[in-house]
């Protein structure tokens, strides 16, 4: 009986669909719009944040946490510094810093194999809505308005929501909330996370009405998946 040939040329078929997906994009979806400037950059320059000089260990935070597109980082930071020693403050740079990279490319949600009209969301989550105000949103908030980059972008801003152009939001949640699965979360932000109740506390209590503490980072911690 005859045997095929082996054909050395012949392409695996993960391959050869991705380069068809290439193929029939428009060109304008693909690639960045504008290279990233280097993380130091977006930091000091007054063009961008403006912030004072950072340690070496909040610096290196930022790096790690803000880090989108090496598949090889991180998957999870966790700041472990003093009161005072500006936990809430690199967390809020390290968002700012992954929204500007998404917005350096021509479409995030082609980049990252999304629907076209899919938003892509970072969250921050708290105890409870006041403390999520106060000592998260807020600064972060304030963080955004005070630079010229995004400034010069455009944003729209609720209570609870910034939203910016190509469909990419921020969210501040508490453990209070209902329904806070269901995004497409590419960082979640858990706020003073030792403070969170855990399921012994909850049962039978007066607290009934928050989300233990294991429960919800199960939950958004499956709703980042979609992200290398």
């Amino acid at each position: 009986m005859p045997q095929a040939k082996k054909q050395d040329n012949l392409i695996p078929v993960d391959e050869a669909r991705q380069k068809l997906v290439d193929l029939l994009t428009p060109k304008n979806l693909k690639g960045f719009v504008e290279k990233p400037v280097p993380l130091d950059v977006f930091i000091y320059s007054k063009d961008y944040l403006g912030c004072s000089p950072l340690s070496k260990v909040q610096y290196d935070f930022v790096e790690a946490a803000s880090n989108i597109f090496n598949i090889h980082t991180f998957i999870e930071c966790i700041a472990m510094i003093a009161q005072g020693g500006g936990n809430n403050f690199i967390a809020c740079v390290s968002l700012a810093r992954i929204i500007y990279q998404l917005e350096c490319l021509n479409s995030p949600q082609y980049y990252f194999s999304l629907q076209p009209n899919a938003f892509i969301e970072v969250m921050n989550v708290s105890v409870n809505a006041r403390q999520a105000q106060l000592n998260f949103f807020q600064p972060f908030k304030q963080l955004i308005k005070n630079s010229p980059y995004f400034k010069k972008l455009g944003f729209n801003e609720t209570r609870d929501t910034v939203i910016f152009p190509k469909n990419i939001r921020a969210i501040s949640g508490n453990s209070e909330q209902e329904g806070l699965e269901g995004f497409t979360l590419i960082a979640v932000v858990f706020d003073e996370i030792a403070g969170f109740p855990i399921s012994d506390d909850i049962s039978g209590s007066a607290i009934i009405s928050q989300r233990d503490a294991k429960s919800l980072y199960n939950g958004l911690r499956s709703s980042t998946l979609r992200f290398p």
